[in-house]
């Protein structure tokens, strides 16, 4: 019997020293924190960066500045006037060197592709184009004929209408 006393005392301390300890730690433990996830960036895809990988032609910055587009009808007599790093600008025709491994691809209204190395670039015209605003200007200064003014009593250049034409008589009527 004594036996079975002791074991008995064993494992009520046991117990007794667990209970204290969890409850100690209850009392001690730090208040918790929320855990948040940072949010998750959606990559986003431009269409430019896809065109690329289906053969279209990316638009990157580059050394080459579109200054002017000539467009010809059959489109391999074409030109571009291009500016290569700043420098004076040059008019190119199509599959001809801008500089050394750079050829002019195609000529498009808006925009030129260049081939760089085997990989096609797209460049595109400015939207504020000084050669437009030089088109507007000589436009402006080509001269127009002279409205008509009748108001002003201006009478001798107004056309003057013509009569209809008779008929000639018949004499036997």
């Amino acid at each position: 019997m004594k036996r079975i006393s002791l074991i008995t005392s064993i494992v009520l301390f046991i117990v007794l020293c667990v209970s204290t300890s969890f409850w100690v730690l209850q009392f001690m433990k730090p208040e918790a924190r929320k855990i948040v996830a940072p949010p998750v960036a959606k990559p986003v895809a431009s269409v430019e960066s896809v065109a690329g990988l289906f053969g279209g032609a990316l638009a990157v910055n580059s050394n080459y500045q579109l200054k002017g587009i000539v467009l010809a009808n059959p489109t391999n007599q074409s030109e571009a006037i291009v500016a290569v790093d700043g420098k004076a600008p040059q008019a190119v025709t199509v599959n001809k060197e801008i500089s050394p491994g750079v050829k002019l691809s195609e000529v498009h209204s808006n925009y030129v592709l260049i081939l760089d190395n085997g990989v096609s670039k797209r460049v595109d015209l400015p939207l504020e184009s000084k050669a437009s605003g030089q088109i507007a200007s000589v436009l402006e200064t080509i001269p127009t004929r002279p409205a008509l003014s009748i108001a002003n009593g201006n009478q001798r250049n107004r056309p003057q209408p013509q009569p209809p034409p008779v008929p000639p008589r018949n004499p036997n009527e």
